[in-house]
């Protein structure tokens, strides 16, 4: 839940400078590393102290501060901006296959070795940053931008700045991702929370699939921003229908194999789980469109209104939820989920003056699925 604050969420404000200046890519990637770096060790300092005094938490210290290493090799990962931008996606994912292949094989051997859990979070940290090495490595060789300007004293700063407004609003709404699950455990106990969680890891997949086309798309529409904003409206709007009319597909999918695929994974007793992956794939559309709302909050230097956004989620959710779920049980809980990302993820785009260009465009692409006509203009950015 800390990985956006610790990655200060920089990754579309780094896109933005890249596309706006080439001449000083190398710089950009250099001065995101060094931020990244700092906030990572600080988020990392902060939480193991607070874990150090967390009795439930200070027994399995070693393995807090294994896993929290995560948010400082976090900062080697910067490279992959790079790569996105300049659409070279199969450097990242050779990086990413090898340091998941070495991860695995340390973890077999673990599990040969019946090691405990200190040695299972020393593989996950060493995932990270096998990762992170390979990524700074390639990229040092096959970058040709070669920087000779000096240092911008400003650049930082720009870069901090802007992305402060949208490392909140990650790390918020990474924290109302898993409230629901909080509460389910508060509310109901162990037994309907193991039962909610299935649902919640079956439906991940909602996330890898918006935030993933998303990132593909972002630099084509920082270009039409920077030189064509006539071009870029249209752009905009075309990619609102993309992302939603995936996210139709996305929950149809996802909504049809649970129905077998929940009980066979997590056994018969976890039926229960698949109404609430179909409520939760359902409210999933707000997450594709909230991916390219928070996108355009980072082209208008409007970041603020993404942790405005999120803390209105997070607020509905636990509002919703104490309500909801004593009430209505996991299903409530999937409801106030649901209802508290619509309040984030649409309301406040009509109640936020930066948001309201946006408005017609989101709420007209929700509709996208009885709109076939559309479809084709919209596949187009893809094709």
């Amino acid at each position: 839940m800390l990985l956006p604050l610790a990655s200060l969420s920089a990754e579309a404000v780094v896109v933005r400078e890249l596309v706006r200046r080439p001449d000083r890519e190398r710089e950009i990637i250099r001065t995101a590393v060094i931020l990244r770096l700092g906030a990572g060790a600080t988020v990392f300092a902060i939480s193991l102290g607070m874990a150090a005094f967390t009795p439930e938490i200070k027994a399995h210290l070693a393995v807090a501060a294994l896993v929290g290493l995560s948010l400082v090799w976090q900062s080697a990962e910067t490279p992959e901006i790079w790569f996105r931008r300049h659409l070279r996606a199969v450097h990242p994912s050779v990086a990413r296959l090898a340091a998941f292949l070495a991860a695995a094989g340390t973890k077999l051997g673990l599990i040969a070795a019946d090691a405990g859990p200190a040695a299972f979070a020393f593989a996950y940290s060493l995932e990270g940053l096998l990762y992170g090495a390979a990524l700074v490595t390639v990229f040092r060789a096959t970058s040709e931008a070669k920087s000779t300007a000096p240092p911008e004293r400003g650049l930082a700063r720009r870069l901090l700045r802007e992305s402060a407004g949208l490392a909140f609003g990650g790390m918020l709404g990474a924290v109302a991702l898993k409230v629901d699950q909080m509460l389910v455990l508060l509310w109901l106990g162990p037994v309907a929370a193991g039962t909610y969680s299935a649902a919640c890891r079956f439906t991940e997949i909602h996330v890898f699939v918006s935030t993933a086309l998303a990132a593909s798309l972002y630099p084509g529409l920082a270009e039409l921003h920077a030189r064509a904003p006539d071009e870029f409206r249209g752009r905009l709007e075309r990619q609102f229908d993309l992302l939603l009319l995936a996210g139709w597909i996305s929950a149809t999918a996802v909504t049809l194999a649970a129905l077998p695929a929940v009980p066979r994974l997590f056994g018969p007793m976890y039926g229960d789980a698949v109404p609430v992956v179909a409520i939760q794939s359902a409210s999933a559309l707000m997450l594709f469109s909230g991916v390219l709302r928070s996108q355009y909050a980072a082209l208008t230097r409007t970041g603020w209104t993404q942790a405005v956004s999120a803390a209105v989620m997070l607020g509905t959710q636990v509002a919703l939820g104490s309500l909801l779920i004593p009430s209505h049980g996991i299903i409530g809980a999937a409801l106030s989920q649901g209802l508290a990302a619509i309040a984030g993820g649409w309301i406040t785009t009509a109640i936020l003056p930066p948001l309201r260009p946006v408005l017609l465009s989101q709420t007209r692409a929700f509709a996208i699925i009885l709109m076939p006509w559309r479809w084709f203009a919209a596949l187009q950015l893809v094709s």
